[in-house]
């Protein structure tokens, strides 16, 4: 599958246009309009931004490069706009990249957690955990409630119990993505895991 999706993505090799996709706002934005034709107003309904804000961001897809005028659906008054990218999917080289595509979201989501651990919490208290591994938990004020929440562990794993682990998290993910009413608060989630290049040290599950 993803074979035949890059084979019929769109290359992007302007700069201008590759920074486009460092913006996880930008992004999903803009693959609105790869999925169906969409007036603003369609888009708005959609996303739920502001119809000004939002004719802002698809006029910076439209200068570069990445989104178009697909047709003019006549009404009363002026004729309504409806877009659509120019490809079906893209393909971003990192030739093209300003910055890794994930810096701005990560950065929103380091902001978020160390606000919320400052608003929520007194400290941290070190301990050891049932394991004898190190454990870190945050003593939370009594005054304000901690809203966000962080799991961190440090795990000696074979190569087919990380891929286990990676499927496992992604499909509890899915599980929450599935379509979902307008009720409750938009929260940024994310899960990752990397073989450390110096793994000398505790692990969590020695």
């Amino acid at each position: 599958m993803k074979a035949e999706t890059l084979s019929s993505a769109y290359v992007v090799d302007r700069p201008a246009a590759g920074a486009m996709f460092t913006s996880s706002r930008m992004r999903r934005i803009l693959m609105m309009f790869a999925r169906e034709p969409l007036s603003l107003k369609e888009a708005s309904d959609l996303s739920n931004i502001e119809l000004k804000r939002l004719h802002y961001y698809v006029q910076r897809l439209i200068r570069a490069g990445l989104l178009r005028v697909e047709s003019v659906r006549p009404r009363a008054g002026r004729p309504s706009k409806v877009y659509r990218t120019v490809g079906p999917a893209f393909f971003v080289s990192n030739e093209v990249l300003p910055r890794p595509s994930t810096d701005e979201i990560a950065a929103e989501l380091r902001a978020l957690l160390q606000s919320d651990e400052a608003r929520g919490s007194i400290g941290i208290l070190v301990s050891v955990g049932p394991r004898m591994e190190p454990r870190v938990e945050f003593v939370l004020s009594d005054e304000r409630e901690r809203r966000g929440f962080e799991f961190w562990r440090i795990l000696r794993l074979r190569r087919e119990e990380f891929e286990r682990l990676r499927a496992e998290l992604d499909a509890v993910l899915s599980q929450y993505q599935a379509p979902h009413d307008d009720r409750g608060e938009v929260y940024l989630l994310h899960a990752a895991g990397v073989p450390r290049r110096h793994p000398e040290g505790v692990v969590d599950n020695g």
